[in-house]
């Protein structure tokens, strides 16, 4: 029995070759560093009623050391106008918890450091990083964005988020900041969102462009998954924890 000739089909990559090295230009040479030396890590929580109202946020500040990004400052961010039970719980747990600094420091860091409010910690925390180029982490990154966001206006198609405003004599109103930039959001699909940083009216106080990491979608990217963060860290645990239980 003679089988049957069958086509097939193969994908291939195919790249260009080059005679003669390209010389690097001016884009490529201004490329800001794959890791940048510092990383801003956040997360908001919010009331579950259906207006979602910001209540409280922790962050961390890493250092890049040895390939690794290691904790040098650690804190907590809340509304002065929580109830007096969730200020005591708050308060409560400042006094009793310990930052999780990793980098040796004079004087060491025994404490939260706190912020009042979450204008000023856009202003000590968010901005400074934000101006400085470093990386700024969150899961669900999008959605924490719109939680510390104070107004928005629509952008080509999608979203520009405004984080600070100031008072404007001549219309007796207030108005976006334009010192300040906002965050542009723009849907890829329903998961995904495209993040970048607006202008202002001083770029040059502004030179690093915005970048802004969702560990959900760089999850979705490396395993086809859509999890929780709690979902998540349990398979990560647990893949760390089998080899032990195992042995």
């Amino acid at each position: 029995m003679i089988p049957d000739r069958l086509p097939i089909f193969l994908r291939a990559h195919t790249v260009k070759v080059q005679r003669q090295p390209k010389a690097p230009s001016k884009k490529d040479s201004a490329m800001p560093p794959r890791w940048p030396e510092r990383a801003l890590l956040f997360d908001t929580e919010t009331r579950t009623s259906i207006d979602q109202t910001l209540m409280f946020g922790v962050y961390r500040i890493c250092n890049l050391i040895d390939g690794q990004y290691r904790c040098s400052e650690e804190g907590l961010v809340y509304d002065e106008r929580l109830s007096k039970q969730e200020l005591n719980t708050i308060g409560t747990f400042v006094a009793n918890s310990f930052p999780d600094i990793e980098l040796p420091c004079f004087p060491p860091k025994i404490r939260l450091r706190v912020h009042r409010s979450f204008p000023e910690f856009m202003e000590h925390v968010f901005f400074p990083a934000l101006r400085k180029g470093w990386l700024i982490v969150g899961f669900n990154l999008p959605f924490d964005l719109s939680r510390l966001s104070l107004d928005w206006r629509t952008h080509n198609g999608g979203f520009a988020l405004i984080f600070s405003k100031t008072w404007w004599r001549k219309t007796q109103c207030w108005v976006a900041n334009p010192y300040r930039p906002p965050i542009i959001l723009e849907a890829k699909d329903a998961r995904t969102v495209f993040m970048s940083r607006g202008s202002t009216k001083r770029p040059a106080e502004w030179p690093n462009e915005a970048r802004l990491l969702d560990i959900g979608t760089l999850l979705f990217s490396l395993f086809d998954q859509h999890c929780s963060l709690r979902d998540w860290w349990c398979r990560i645990y647990s893949s760390i924890m089998c080899p032990y239980v195992r042995g």
